[in-house]
């Protein structure tokens, strides 16, 4: 965003937009951790809070992690790999939140190179971007701003992690295509 110079294409999966409140209390409930605790404290409220209502929608929930992907061995991988699932840190949920804020801000938005194709990619039944809703916001204010090459694909009943999922090798098929055809 900052230093649009270089990229010849941006592929975003699995994003969202919260609304402008929902972000500064989460800012602020991080700082609050911190004060109280320090930035590398893993603060199970804020877990709970970021991560706590994702398997909400689905049937047969297994694991508490089932909203990465219906694909039932990557979660169980995921589940026994060390060096995945750590709680999040407050400094980290800090700063994310952060970040989410200067990079919706329409100024900083209005930095990009409007030429740069972006390919958005995400399931239907990803409730990081609710469900291909917070996807489609995300999708319309690019094109607002100006991007002139945007688009958006939305993998019916796909999870958090299109990559993967049970039909990766359609997700997989349809960045290359974008590739080649963009890059």
């Amino acid at each position: 965003m900052d230093h649009p110079e270089g990229l010849k294409g941006v592929i975003i999966s699995g994003t969202g937009q919260n609304p402008a409140a929902v972000v500064a209390a989460g800012k602020l409930m991080a700082k609050l951790e911190m004060i109280d605790n320090g930035p590398m404290y893993h603060s199970p409220t804020l877990d709970k809070l970021a991560f706590g209502s994702y398997n909400k929608k689905y049937d047969h929930v297994r694991t508490k992690l089932d909203w990465l992907t219906r694909d039932e061995a990557i979660v169980d991988q995921y589940i026994a790999d060390p060096l995945c699932g750590a709680m999040a840190t407050a400094g980290m949920f800090h700063d994310m939140m952060g970040g989410l804020q200067y990079i919706w801000k329409t100024e900083n938005l209005n930095k990009m190179n409007k030429a740069t194709p972006v390919y958005f990619m995400a399931g239907d039944g990803d409730p990081v971007g609710n469900y291909g809703e917070g996807v489609k916001k995300v999708y319309n204010r690019f094109l607002k701003v100006g991007c002139k090459d945007v688009k958006l694909k939305l993998y019916k009943d796909g999870r958090h992690e299109m990559l993967n999922e049970l039909n990766k090798d359609e997700v997989y098929a349809d960045i290359l295509d974008w590739l080649n055809s963009k890059i």
